[in-house]
């Protein structure tokens, strides 16, 4: 059988100027106060605030991310396939962000004299909704890279803003979370929880109507764009940059992110003062903004995303394993610096990261005749889903078993897995997700020989999916 998409003639080679760059990096900056936060305190607010046991918060983590598996490949699939005077994606990160911003607040909303029944039905209803909303904003969103033009390098200025921004917004939220639920709750941690979400979500649909209103879906969408569900699965796997892309992002998704999940547990339980944690995030703010930064001209230099952001992530797992040597209390210099160190890496893997992504849209196009944006973006999304279970519920399995107890004094066991899933664990992760990506191919006069090669089929770009 062969499948062939059409390719329309229309200018897409568009420079962006800075001003519409930064508009849509505000996209990430608003997510993150809602993702992040999710990813950084939900836990802690589940087991010390609303006083669910971490054994249900475990399997929370692993349920929510089957549920995952069925709803980011559709909302990928209807994204590709809405058709607006707006585009496809923009409507959908403008009116999604409404339902989300609801969700998140009723999440973080404590019942701690409920059964601990009503409180784990509670826990999964309003989390499933969450993650079934926050896919109708983040999906479409991260598509959008792709279609705002065809140029790498652009794209490269793209990706580098949005991850900046957004690694502004996750340091931030690292560095305010704890005094604010402090001074917000007076005490009382639940309202404390309650009023920050608020405050989190009004910002996170400013920014989500701010990219609605300055952004211009350029590439234009297929004129055959109804593919079942069988050939965009086929046109994926024979994609083997986006494979290799898939594999960076469930990585990524394990030690980043659920090591983001254990930051409140180190700093708590392990070295016995939680704003510590907001000193952490404002050492690492400037050094992970100038990785992000400077991704761009390593890789103007280099000419390889994948190559440079592999660098990245092997600096940053081999600073993550050295800190497992040192302490913020008893040797504070080593351990800010090699936070320091690891946030820089960090900034530059994570632009790399997400700027490999929208490449390898054409690449699938020129290989297979089937262009679906959105589609990759969706499992894109999973395997980063994926890897953040994987981190946060193997972490909070394993408390379970070791016998954690919310809010007393840990065994040494419990306190040296939570130091080694800080430490240790994300920092082979993070070597391993850079080996990864010294596989990928895709450097920038790769690129654009794919785009000359689909300029030149013009109407007929006919390779066959057999």
């Amino acid at each position: 059988m062969k499948e062939t998409e059409s390719i329309q003639t229309v200018d897409t080679n568009i420079k962006i100027p800075f001003w519409r760059a930064f508009c849509f990096g505000l996209g990430d900056f608003g997510n993150n106060f809602v993702w992040t936060f999710v990813g950084s305190y939900l836990m802690i607010f589940y087991t010390d605030v609303f006083g669910i046991p971490m054994a249900a918060v475990s399997l929370l983590m692993l349920i929510a991310r089957a549920w995952d598996a069925i709803n980011d490949p559709i909302i990928g699939s209807l994204s590709d396939r809405t058709r607006t005077r707006w585009g496809r994606y923009r409507p959908w990160v403008l009116l999604m962000s409404f339902p989300t911003a609801i969700i998140t607040v009723l999440t973080f909303w404590a019942h701690p004299d409920w059964s601990d029944t009503s409180k784990i039905v509670y826990m999964y209803v309003t989390y499933a909704l969450l993650v079934l909303c926050y896919t109708g904003v983040n999906i479409p969103y991260s598509a959008m890279t792709s279609v705002l033009t065809q140029n790498t390098d652009e794209r490269a200025k793209l990706s580098t803003m949005r991850i900046t921004l957004a690694n502004v917004s996750i340091a931030g939220v690292g560095i305010i979370v704890v005094p604010m639920v402090s001074a917000l709750g007076g005490g009382n941690d639940a309202i404390g929880y309650r009023l920050t979400t608020i405050i989190f979500v009004i910002i996170f649909m400013i920014c989500a109507s701010v990219v609605f209103a300055t952004q211009r879906e350029v590439v234009p969408p297929p004129v055959k764009h109804k593919y079942p569900l069988g050939i965009q699965f086929k046109s994926m796997l024979v994609n083997r940059p986006f494979l290799i892309a898939f594999c960076g992002q469930l990585l990524w998704g394990f030690f980043v992110h659920g090591r983001g999940s254990m930051y409140t547990y180190y700093f708590k339980y392990v070295q016995g003062d939680e704003g510590l944690m907001s000193l952490y995030n404002l050492v690492g703010l400037v050094p992970l903004v100038a990785g992000c930064y400077l991704f761009k001209a390593w890789y103007n230099f280099n000419g390889n995303k994948g190559r440079v952001t592999a660098y990245g992530c092997i600096g940053a797992g081999i600073a993550m394993i050295l800190m497992r040597f040192t302490s913020p209390i008893g040797s504070p210099v080593p351990f800010y610096a090699l936070c320091a160190i690891s946030k820089f890496f960090e900034g530059v893997l994570a632009s790399g990261i997400y700027g490999v992504i929208p490449d390898t849209v054409e690449y699938g196009q020129l290989k297979t005749g089937v262009r679906n944006d959105g589609f990759l973006s969706a499992f894109i999304s999973l395997g980063n889903k994926f890897g953040i279970a994987l981190g946060s519920a193997g972490v909070a399995a394993a408390l379970a078993v070791l016998g954690f107890q919310a809010n007393v004094t840990q065994t040494p066991l419990v306190t040296g897995t939570i130091n080694n899933f800080f430490t240790v664990i994300p920092g082979i992760l993070s070597v391993l997700c850079g080996i990864v990506f010294l596989f990928y191919k895709i450097d920038r006069k790769t690129f654009n020989d794919i785009l000359s090669k689909l300029n030149d089929k013009g109407q007929s770009n006919d390779p066959a999916l057999d």
